[in-house]
């Protein structure tokens, strides 16, 4: 404080002002890296005075890459799937060790294809670093997004287990894809 007192010490100058009705202002000033010194954005008095705005931008997915279900064929996996087709996907993956079985000809890919959407199934396990590169080099557009929906139901698990399977996935999937 002796420092401060002594005049060693002076605050951040200059000092550029904002009122909070144009924060977005502030950001785009700072945002440039130009400025010098402090960026202080001002409330008013009375709160009611800013406008509150409840705009939130719909989710749109890429029509030009791939998303990677790794399981994802059961109700719920298929429920966003269907719902990732309505957002604009336009290539799905299904990776699981039952995906091999699914066709071409199962009803719900007809109905994916009908939509305008491209599917691939592959069989295998996302433990195995081997088929998840197989899968990743095999995807007929860049994989954009990966989503954990396989499930594995056994009385016998512990949490541990649990644990452990997905840090095998996450480290699986990472080394492919991120």
């Amino acid at each position: 404080m002796l420092f401060y007192e002594q005049g060693h010490i002076k605050p951040i100058a200059p000092v550029k002002y904002f009122d909070a009705a144009h924060v977005e202002d502030a950001m785009r000033y700072m945002q440039k890296g130009s400025h010098i010194g402090k960026i202080v954005v001002t409330f008013p008095e009375d709160p009611m005075e800013l406008e509150a705005t409840t705009h939130s931008r719909d989710l749109v997915l890429r029509p030009d890459v791939s998303y990677l279900s790794i399981g994802g064929l059961g109700g719920l996996g298929r429920s966003i799937a269907s719902w990732m087709v309505e957002k604009g996907a336009r290539h799905l993956i299904f990776f699981s060790r039952s995906a091999g079985t699914v066709t071409s000809e199962d009803p719900y890919i007809k109905e994916l294809a009908a939509r305008g959407c491209s599917v691939q199934t592959f069989s295998g396990s996302v433990s195995n670093l081997s088929d998840v590169k197989s899968v990743v080099s095999s995807a007929a557009k860049p994989i954009a997004g990966v989503l954990q929906a396989s499930m594995v139901l056994s009385v016998s698990n512990t949490f541990l287990q649990l644990f452990n399977t997905l840090l095998t996935w996450t480290f699986s999937l990472g080394r492919c894809v991120g």
